[in-house]
């Protein structure tokens, strides 16, 4: 019996999306995506800090990594304000 990757490749997919079933699923899901946008922006901001009290590759890698960071919490920014939109949510606070 062969292996079954872990991460099919994207034409091996296996055809399972993940897509919202109801209001419910949108909570969970924006509540677990505003600690994740947290945690990015927090990590963006410690790799920016860092990268000013190093030079070199050192200061190189910390600002690539910030960047990552950056676009990493837009991606989730991007996901919680489709759940905002699709439940027509008026919050009264916006982690952004």
């Amino acid at each position: 019996m062969g292996a079954v990757p872990i991460f099919p490749k994207p034409d091996q997919g296996d055809g399972r999306k993940i897509e919202p079933e109801n209001l419910d699923a949108d909570l969970g899901d924006y509540s677990i995506m505003r600690m994740a946008y947290l945690i990015e922006k927090d990590f963006a901001e410690f790799y920016e800090k860092s990268s000013e009290a190093n030079e070199g590759k050192v200061k190189g890698l910390l600002i690539e990594l910030a960047g990552w960071e950056k676009k990493h919490a837009s991606m989730i920014r991007e996901e919680m304000e489709k759940i905002i939109a699709r439940n027509s949510l008026d919050l009264g606070f916006y982690p952004f």
